[in-house]
């Protein structure tokens, strides 16, 4: 506990964070557990880099990565950690394969509804739909200069839910069952939380 202008809050933790999520309608789930692992990658990648464009197209890269893997079969590997996959072209509506809200409207409604349920993770998704194509020119004139750490937090929250998501179907891929996403996403809510007691 700690003392602030005469207020106490308690510090959290990881530990202290639960989810009580339901994906008990959720019967169809295709388990794309690389595709999964490389989206994390290129997050952490992003969070790396400091807050600005370069972080926002690789932030946009990892949920282009995480949407396609819900439109995307299995070609080669299948079974094993390097699995290798190909995405459905045809379930998505606008040809321009890196717009995240066409991505998104492409899971099927089920899986979809899970993954950005809040209404602002919406308003956000439709904000950065095009940040791949606009953030990774930053150095153009139309670039507006100007980045927040939305897009990560939104990163994090998708792939957060998707790696709960999976490990309650049963996958048992070692990344899905390593935590990673869910730890980090832990400490992010930790850090965030100051709780007055």
């Amino acid at each position: 506990s700690m003392e602030n202008h005469g207020e106490h809050y308690r510090i959290t933790t990881p530990d202290d964070i639960s989810f009580n999520f339901d994906f008990s309608d959720i019967t169809d789930l295709q388990f794309r557990p690389y595709m999964l692992e490389v989206a994390y990658e290129y997050l952490t990648l992003a969070i790396h880099a400091r807050i600005g464009p370069i972080n926002e197209a690789l932030c946009a890269l990892s949920l282009e990565i995480l949407f396609k893997s819900f439109n995307s079969k299995v070609v080669k590997n299948e079974g094993h950690l390097n699995e290798r996959y190909e995405f459905d072209q045809t379930k998505v509506k606008i040809a321009q394969g890196h717009c995240l809200v066409s991505l998104f409207e492409a899971i099927p409604q089920n899986i979809r509804r899970h993954l950005l349920e809040r209404t602002s993770d919406l308003t956000l998704l439709k904000k950065f739909s095009n940040a791949f194509t606009t953030s990774r020119y930053y150095y153009e004139k139309s670039h507006s200069g100007s980045s927040t750490d939305d897009l990560q937090n939104l990163a994090l929250y998708a792939i957060f839910k998707a790696t709960l998501m999976y490990r309650e179907k049963g996958c048992l891929d070692p990344f899905i069952q390593l935590d990673r996403p869910i730890t980090h996403y832990k400490e992010v809510v930790a850090a965030r939380w100051s709780i007055p007691t």
